[in-house]
């Protein structure tokens, strides 16, 4: 690494540029309210709110939201009475949120080749499915409409599995390419310490520094693949799967949280070199 890019600004945009990390966002406004729509119901106007991390679950709101048809909500978020406003309604949220994570999960470079194919499978599985109740739903009888709305929170799971799922996958593959970024660069940074010290230039904290920098993102670097593991979570088994999703959001947080520590090494490499 050249000496212009260690004595960069020590900001957290300028430490991300440094190591080739870049700063995103793979949440759609309105994704705080996936966990109310994990559960089918129209949620009630609320006052705005601040937007969430990207890979921070949203509070579940307080009480049952009603359904178009008026009546409480039951356990699952489904009206005691679905209607089939309500029905298609709620097909039709689910239909155009995973037409939006399948675009997201296409247009993602930083997505391994592996893990591609395993989300686009189940998102087209998920697709099929809910294409499939909501093209049944203007023709069904009022007595199953019921039967039908819980087969569509309750199977297919979009919101409450499908939507963190691909956000957490798709941070998880760029936060990797960054790392990977990263222990690149990290040899430049040796080679430009070790040219400090054959000319004489004092560079005990730069090699400390140095050394930290190392030791942070390996552990971001495993904390990422632990992300990952979020590919394997599938709708059927849910809730139990809940943890694990909970556990890939909070591997991804720690990987992230390098950037501090990354702030300082860079500081003190770029103070020591300063004039070597």
């Amino acid at each position: 690494m050249g000496r212009s890019t260690i004595g960069a600004s020590v900001g957290a945009a300028a430490v991300a540029a440094a190591l080739g990390l870049t700063v995103w966002s793979t949440v759609p406004a309105g994704a705080a309210t996936g966990t109310a729509r994990a559960t089918g119901a129209t949620p009630a106007t609320a006052a705005p709110t601040k937007a969430a991390s990207p890979i921070k679950a949203a509070a579940p709101t307080k009480g049952a939201a009603r359904g178009a048809s008026g009546g409480a909500t039951g356990p699952a978020g489904i009206p005691a009475t679905v209607t089939r406003t309500w029905l298609e309604h709620a097909l039709a949220r689910r239909q155009a949120t995973l037409s939006r994570l399948t675009t997201l999960v296409g247009k993602t470079p930083a997505l391994s080749a592996t893990a591609r194919r395993t989300l686009q499978s189940q998102l087209a599985a998920e697709t099929s499915g809910i294409n499939g109740l909501a093209a049944a739903a203007p023709g069904e009888g009022t007595a199953t409409l019921g039967t039908t709305a819980g087969t569509m929170v309750n199977q297919y799971r979009v919101y409450a599995v499908m939507v963190p799922k691909v956000h957490i996958a798709v941070s998880a593959g760029r936060q990797q390419r960054a790392e990977q970024r990263a222990a690149t660069r990290e040899q430049a940074i040796s080679a430009r310490i070790s040219r400090a010290q054959h000319v004489g230039h004092t560079v005990t904290q730069a090699q400390s520094a140095y050394q930290n920098l190392v030791k942070e993102v390996s552990a971001a670097t495993s904390s990422t693949a632990g992300a990952s593991s979020v590919l394997t979570v599938e709708p059927s088994g849910y809730p139990a799967d809940a943890g694990a999703i909970r556990s890939a959001r909070a591997a991804l947080t720690s990987a992230r949280s390098v950037l501090p520590s990354v702030r300082t090494d860079l500081r003190t490499i770029r103070t020591t070199l300063r004039g070597a």
